[in-house]
């Protein structure tokens, strides 16, 4: 039996940095991993890294896997289990993944008795988390509400006294039995994420007649429940921790946040190729325009553009940007997601010389 494993995430929020920790730590365990990355658009970045850091990665691009890619996702799985008898399927779906509906993919006449759910975990952006939370809850609320696991990422890139009261205040009262991890990746020891990654046995306990919040199984007793140190100073028992925000999370309850209904929202997706080899200057005022608007609400953005005829990989999250020498990947290719995109726009800047 093939493990699937899935790390979920909301646009931008380090799944990608995840994936390549947990695929490590499988190789050097002895397992056999694949990753799969299903992207929302047509530039194949992050397979492309995975591959780079010696790992094999296939990837789905152009459409969201827990919709318009469902019959895709199972052709896919079967044909890598069938080629390459993978131990561990690695599966990172599009920021915009919701979970319903997604696990009976599994019960298929071509997956049925082959692969099974193993590990759950889903990552979420430390940083940004507020502001992505207050217009695209429903993502949001909805992969915390069906992992398990909840990595907070960034940490160490962030502001000098950030608060984390009201994001625990949200992650607990969302999910009460999750196991938080905010220690970053030093805290992701190999003995720990044995403990955590390395189940033998169906580790979420799925079986007929469930029903828990992403696939519809029970997992009373077969998930991590939290009973670990995270490294994070709270205590998980059960959930009930003080995230310092003073509201009870006892049962899950008390801290009265809005969670609208799970549904999946559209966003708009533009990939460009865009020929021009910036410099400092040129490069400081594409990013510029991106984040004050000049393109419409651009949520994510990633992609190749060279600088002074180096490739770069450019990645900007709300307002945060990062951009490093990527020279695995020399196509120059862009993917923006976000609402209102000016799309004539941004295809002029892809025929910008």
């Amino acid at each position: 039996m093939v493990y699937l494993d899935i790390i979920s995430g909301f646009l931008g929020s380090g799944k990608t940095t995840f994936a390549n920790v947990l695929l490590d730590f499988y190789m050097k365990s002895g397992e056999r991993p694949v990753y799969i990355v299903n992207e929302y658009g047509d530039a194949a970045i992050d397979a492309e890294i995975m591959q780079a850091e010696g790992f094999r990665a296939v990837e789905m691009t152009n459409g969201c896997i827990c919709c318009t890619l469902r019959g895709n996702i199972t052709i896919a799985i079967a044909e890598l289990i069938k080629e390459l008898s993978p131990t561990r399927i690695v599966f990172e779906p599009s920021g915009i993944f919701m979970f319903n509906n997604f696990f009976d993919i599994l019960g298929t006449k071509d997956l049925k008795g082959k692969c099974t759910v193993g590990n759950i975990i889903t990552v979420i952006d430390g940083v940004n988390y507020v502001s992505s939370r207050l217009s695209f809850g429903n993502f949001i609320y909805n992969q915390i509400q069906s992992a398990p696991v909840l990595f907070v990422s960034k940490l160490d890139e962030a502001p000098k006294g950030l608060d984390l009261s009201e994001m625990l205040c949200d992650v607990r009262n969302i999910n009460p039995d999750a196991t938080v991890i905010t220690a970053g990746y030093e805290g992701l020891t190999p003995e720990y994420m044995s403990e955590l990654f390395l189940g033998k046995s169906d580790l979420y306990g799925h079986g007929e007649g469930c029903a828990c919040p992403s696939c519809g199984h029970d997992h009373e007793h077969g998930h991590h429940h939290g009973h670990h140190d995270c490294g994070c100073g709270h205590d998980h028992d059960h959930g009930h921790h003080d995230c310092g925000c003073d509201h009870d999370h006892e049962h899950g309850e008390g801290c009265h946040h809005e969670h609208e209904p799970a549904h999946h929202e559209e966003l708009d997706t533009v990939t460009l190729n865009i020929a021009q080899d910036f410099t400092s200057d040129s490069l400081d005022t594409l990013i510029d325009e991106i984040k004050n608007g000049a393109f419409g609400e651009v949520v994510r953005a990633k992609g190749i553009v060279f600088l002074e005829g180096k490739p770069q990989l450019l990645n900007i999250t709300f307002h945060e940007v990062n951009c490093q020498l990527f020279t695995a990947y020399e196509t120059p290719a862009i993917t923006f997601i976000g609402r209102k995109l000016e799309k004539e726009k941004l295809l002029a800047l892809g025929k910008s010389e």
